[in-house]
């Protein structure tokens, strides 16, 4: 199984030491956010998870805990890693950026640039973030970050209920004209851009790309895995699957246009050594175990429950 560490919550930022407590624990408890009161019990034998993807707007408190992975058995292929131009007014809990593209940079040098994916996501327009201003935005970021990485993914704003009053939604012909702007900048600095659910960059040739990609992980953890593609994700979304141990409503980051929090972050119960991310199991909660397996095709696949 491939464990994603997490669409939900910024688990590297937030909650390192949690989930370096769940690895050592062998184990760790996760609510269903369609039906709250499922909780399931995934077992986190390294023999059984073949990869974590890390997920993250910085990396730094994580980043000094990486070789306890390896000392206790785990892979990881590194970081889907959010670096964008907005300001405090939209990323209230972002640190200054100079210091996140620095953490970037170390933390390349230490794992190598493929396996640093930079995301510039979302991008919505405004007056003050217009196209002129990503196009320069993104350049910038460009020269800071092309010999430290090996891809880009981009997308553009979706709507949610609780972010339509904060952003509007951006118009195609302008999702046209940047995509082709940003795809002549990424070949003039020889990095590769992939698109994270769109369905019209891929005639900019912007090719719409998997973040939970087994073709990657397989090139990064040397063995080939058998999944299958991903249920319950955006539409367009080409993820291969995983289980996410993240928690919604758990982010600081604070972001305006974030999908993830929907309401101010619920920490009151966050105790590094429990189970569950910032909630605790109980008496209606029904707790099972969830059946999971290695999906390497290179060995016999191991499997519990």
């Amino acid at each position: 199984m491939v464990i994603s560490a997490s669409r939900r919550t910024d688990i590297p930022a937030y909650y390192s030491d949690w989930f370096i407590n769940r690895l050592k624990s062998g184990y760790v408890y996760v609510r269903n956010p369609f039906n709250p009161k499922q909780v399931s019990n995934v077992i986190l034998d390294p023999k059984l998870v073949d990869c974590i993807v890390f997920w993250t707007k910085d990396a730094r408190p994580i980043t000094k805990k990486l070789p306890i992975l390896e000392k206790l058995g785990y892979r990881h292929y590194g970081f889907q890693y959010t670096i964008t131009p907005y300001d405090k007014t939209v990323e209230p809990g972002i640190e200054d950026k100079s210091e996140i593209v620095d953490s970037f940079i170390k933390l390349s040098k230490l794992l190598g640039p493929e396996r640093m994916v930079w995301r510039y996501d979302p991008i919505f327009l405004d007056n003050k973030f217009n196209a002129a201003f990503h196009f320069d935005a993104f350049a910038r970021y460009c020269e800071m970050l092309h010999s430290h990485c090996k891809c880009v993914v981009i997308s553009f704003i979706d709507s949610y209920k609780h972010t339509k009053k904060k952003h509007d939604i951006i118009r195609e012909d302008d999702i046209a004209y940047l995509s082709a702007k940003i795809s002549d900048l990424c070949a003039s600095y020889g990095i590769s851009v992939q698109s994270c659910c769109e369905k019209i960059i891929g005639t900019q040739g912007i090719k719409q790309g998997a973040c939970i990609d087994k073709d990657f992980i397989s090139q990064i953890c040397g063995f080939d895995l058998q999944l299958g593609v991903a249920k319950n994700q955006r539409p367009k979304c080409l993820c291969y699957e995983s289980i996410d141990v993240g928690a919604y409503n758990t982010c600081f980051c604070g972001c305006t246009y974030c999908y993830a929090n929907r309401s101010i972050p619920s920490v009151e119960h966050y105790d590094s050594s429990s189970p569950l991310l910032c909630s605790s199991l109980s008496l209606e909660d029904k707790l099972y175990d969830r059946a999971v397996s290695s999906n390497m095709v290179c060995c016999e696949q191991l499997s519990i429950f």
